[in-house]
């Protein structure tokens, strides 16, 4: 084919340029891959020094946001450590306490890794003052006790002797008046019951000691808050511990793992000694750092087998090993120059843009493969790798960089959302992407002309033929729109059941524990590690909203200290200095009671035997003291010296400890928050003292309606709560928003950008629809599969409108090389379509294997996605022929139509030599 009959370039202004810059490249190619080798190095060391990890959610927040602002507002009062939950499983309270009481037990061992340890907290300053927590008629109900017991508060123990029955005996017999008898007679209608009782037990008439003494109000209170401090589900088969992890580590992939496997370790022991039970984790931190452990192992397994299937593509497409692996080693070098890039201008990484390594190793292959494709085909048609180079540069680089350009952009109208974890990838993969080019357009030649010499190369790749495999595709060019309107017409059924998952837990790695036990947590127990939150300035306003939130549909309970602390103090203060004071002579020991003889005993109980007989009420009173003397007169002085000594003592004791219990919570200062445990302090009051509430929703609040009525609910009584499940209800649909804001701002940047390379309207359009029709089939297979969308493959969005308008460019750009009527698309154009969406699909696609199921989907939606977009993009020629259209209009159709057949072969075109090849446009061949 001679030279003048060969078709022009490509009419974009592009083109020159580029074929300069190849063109020294190729004349200084050495000198080229020295610079871009110091370039991996200054990279390798900036990354290495200065790149870190900020694996916290609230890295991807705005802190502009309202709902940002007030959870920053919180820490800033509180703290910003989430609380570690440690979950113990068994059969019952019996079984599971031990297993509770050992894990504090080591827990103690390491302050130095675990901190705040809140399970059954001692509260020795509330404890001292703990009269104040009871009512004031309780208050007067302990003190007339006290009055009955004056005589041995004022130190006579003697009251306690068993023989004071003789002592009312021969008072009554002394008695100076009948008065004076009927007022001891009626003492004793009260006491003896008591007396005769106490004689029984200690002469073995009765069961074992029982207390005389009435239950004291504060006794009863003291024992249900015991029991009421362990955090055990209502079964008896789940009991909590809370902790918080001391250890500071922010720039770790996973944080905290030096702590959590300590904890893990300890959880393990106690599981062994503990038979029957089983120790587990879970809360926030845990969840965080099982989440990136399995998404840093899935994300290195996944690339390890894109990247293998990636080359395998390529080496099958282009039929060599040679220039796939050079293509692969430029891409890799750009992703290093990335990490360079990101560690100098950012300095970080967070968990979301961590992600640009895979969509640099899904996107940046493209342009590579674009290269690859052309320059095998102009190779193959001369002597010369330089002219061959140039000749690639000048036909398929304006395609490429166009390409290039809409990818970057795409990520770049990301940096437009007020999303910063969106935004931080977007930028860093948009100029990730730049760098890929730069790498395709200066390392990729300069390796191909050090490593292709000039000359015949017989033994140059053929790339594959897909033209002809194609072949009945292009046969029929109606009939095959005609099955891609159906197709489309069909996938857009699945539209209406497309939805949004908001549920954090369905992204998460399938038999985490620490999920599972989340789950666990609501299902069987009804309580779950994540909670709202309210702040009150004062305990009245605290009080005031516990009781409004406890009055919402959606709010099962309401976890506070300000209710807790007692009221009313001022009333109650001077009862409790009465009753302080009264228990001040307390002896520390029980003095020793005398034992009354037994003859003096005995004649007491004839006495009363003798009274009381008299009195026919009293006839079962009389038959007991019988009794009681039968028992006494057949029992030897020893026994009976030692059985109601050890009955005095055992009364005295029990009453002694009574007083004593009284004394230590007699303490008239009033309560105060500073009299809180440090574990309890430090979740529920703040460093100004203000005090905070947990609003514990009814439902499961990872269910998006539910977690939408408990959020509307708790705002319409405190506009400023904040908590994990308010954040992320505002976070997940802020990151959704701007996702799709994202891709319209990239779609109204890209359409400019293209339009400026095409210069016509027309063209434009037609690049665009293969990605239009290829996101519409995806969105509705995605809803025929229900594969819905989520916050981990919303970047489909950005992704496939980058990668969709490539191939409509490429196909494009050759459209505009062809003279006349468009003829078909050549076959060098198709392999780099095909191959370029067949490495995305394998680079994406390895992303199926993960464990994570957020990955997962990300890779489900993209290889959807990709597929449909390479689909349409091979139907683009068709539609391309049947609308006539042409490339460069103002030449002759009839000079493109001498041609003929050599214009449409499958087979490469005869060889030329370097002078003849200028940088040609491939026609329909």
């Amino acid at each position: 084919m001679p030279s003048e009959r060969m078709p022009q370039d490509s009419t974009s202004w592009m083109s020159r340029p580029l074929e300069l810059l190849t063109r020294l490249v190729a004349r200084f190619p050495l000198a080229i891959l020295v610079l871009g080798c110091a370039a991996i190095g200054v990279s390798l060391w900036l990354t290495t020094t200065r790149l870190g990890f900020r694996t916290s959610r609230a890295e991807l927040l705005s802190p502009k946001s309202d709902y940002n602002r007030r959870w920053l507002k919180y820490t800033e009062e509180f703290g910003a450590k989430e609380d570690v939950v440690v979950v113990v499983e068994g059969e019952s309270r019996e079984q599971i306490i031990p297993a509770l009481d050992d894990v504090c037990r080591e827990l103690a061992l390491r302050r130095d890794m675990f901190g705040a340890v809140l399970h059954n907290p001692d509260a020795p300053k509330l404890r001292a003052k703990g009269l104040y927590f009871l009512k004031p008629e309780e208050l007067a109900q302990i003190d007339a006790q006290l009055d009955q017991a004056g005589r041995i508060l004022g130190g006579d123990w003697s009251a306690l002797n068993l023989g004071s029955l003789a002592g009312w005996m021969n008072r009554a017999m002394t008695a100076g008046s009948e008065q004076d008898r009927q007022r001891l007679a009626a003492t004793m209608q009260t006491e003896l019951p008591r007396a005769m009782e106490g004689l029984r037990t200690a002469l073995g008439q009765s069961g074992g000691y029982r207390s005389p003494w009435p239950e004291m109000p504060f006794g009863g209170a003291a024992a249900q808050a015991k029991k009421s401090q362990r955090m055990i589900s209502d079964d008896g088969r789940m009991g909590f511990i809370l902790l918080r992890l001391i250890e500071e580590d922010r720039q770790s992939f996973a944080q905290n793992d030096e702590s959590i496997k300590v904890l893990r370790a300890l959880a393990a022991d106690v599981n062994g000694r503990h038979p029957g039970t089983k120790v587990g984790l879970t809360g926030l931190p845990i969840i965080e750092h099982d989440e990136m452990q399995s998404s840093e192992k899935s994300m290195s397994l996944a690339t390890v087998v894109s990247f293998l299937g990636v080359l395998a593509v390529m080496i099958v497409a282009f039929g060599g090993f040679r220039h796939s692996t050079m293509a692969v080693l430029a891409l890799v070098a750009a992703m290093i120059w990335t990490c360079g890039w990101v560690a100098a201008m950012i300095g970080h990484v967070n968990i979301l843009s961590i992600a640009f390594g895979s969509v640099l190793l899904g996107l940046g292959i493209d342009y590579g493969i674009y290269f690859v494709a052309r320059y095998l085909h102009l190779r193959s048609t001369t002597e010369s790798t330089a002219e061959a180079l140039a000749g690639t540069a000048a036909s398929a680089g304006p395609g490429i960089l166009t390409g290039a350009l809409t990818s970057a952009i795409a990520f770049f109208a990301a940096g437009l959302t007020d999303f910063p974890g969106v935004a931080q990838l977007g930028v860093i993969a948009g100029g990730g992407v730049l760098l890929c080019w730069v790498a395709e357009a200066t390392l990729l030649p300069a390796m191909i002309r050090v490593c292709d010499k000039d000359g015949p190369r017989e033994d140059l790749p053929l790339p594959l033929n897909l033209r002809f495999w194609l072949r009945p595709l292009f046969a029929f060019p109606r009939f095959s729109l005609l099955v891609l309107m159906a197709a489309t017409a069909l996938c857009a059924i699945g539209l209406p059941y497309l939805h949004y998952d908001y549920n954090l837990l369905n992204l998460q790695p399938v038999g985490l524990q620490s999920v599972d036990l989340e789950h666990k947590l609501f299902n069987q127990a009804n309580r779950s590690a994540w909670f709202a939150i309210s702040v009150a300035a004062t305990p009245a306003e605290a009080i005031a909203r516990k009781e409004a939130f406890q009055r919402l549909p959606s709010v099962e309970r309401v976890v506070d200290v300000a209710s807790q602390l007692p009221t009313d103090t001022e009333r109650k203060r001077p009862l409790i200095e009465r009753i302080h004071q009264r228990l001040t002579s307390l002896p520390r020991q029980v003095p020793e009671i005398p034992v009354t003889p037994a003859a003096e005993l005995e004649r007491a109980l004839d006495t009363a035997v003798a009274m009381l007989s008299r009195q026919p009420e009293m006839a079962h009173a009389v038959a007991g003291l019988a009794q009681l003397r039968e028992a006494l007169r057949q029992m030897g002085p020893a026994e009976y010296q030692r059985r109601i000594a050890a009955y005095q003592q055992s009364m005295a004791e029990d009453l002694h400890s009574r007083l004593q219990m009284l004394q230590g919570a007699s303490s008239p200062e009033p309560p105060t928050k500073d009299d809180l445990p440090e574990s309890v302090a430090c979740r529920f009051i703040g460093k100004s003292g203000h005090f905070a509430m947990q609003v514990y929703s009814k439902a499961n609040i990872w269910d998006v309606g539910p977690m939408g009525e408990f959020v509307a609910d708790v705002r319409s009584v405190d506009p400023e709560a904040t908590g994990n499940p308010l954040q992320v209800y505002e976070a997940s649909r802020q990151m959704k928003r701007s996702f799709e804001q994202a891709a319209w701002y990239a779609l109204l940047i890209i359409v400019p950008v293209v339009l400026m390379d095409f210069g016509r309207l027309n063209h434009t359009l037609l690049a665009a629809l293969p990605m239009g029709i290829g996101l519409l089939q995806t969105l509705g297979l995605m809803g025929l599969l229900d594969i819905p969308l989520n916050q981990a493959n919303m970047i489909m969005l950005p992704l496939t409108l980058g990668i969709g308008m490539e191939s409509g460019i490429n196909l494009l750009h050759e459209l505009r090389c062809q003279r006349g009527t468009y003829r078909g698309a050549g076959n060098a154009v198709l392999v780099a379509v095909a191959v370029n969406s067949l490495t995305t699909m394998v680079g994406f696609g390895a992303l199926m294997i993960a464990n994570h199921r957020g990955l997962q989907s990300l890779g489900r939606a993209l290889t959807l996605s990709m597929g449909c977009c390479l689909l349409c993009s091979l139907f683009l020629p068709n539609l391309l022929v049947l609308g006539r259209f042409g490339g460069n209009d103002e030449d002759s159709a009839a000079e493109y139509d001498e041609l003929g057949d050599e214009a449409c072969m499958d087979d490469p075109p005869p060889r030329r030599p370097a002078s003849r090849i200028g940088s040609a446009c491939e026609p329909a061949s």
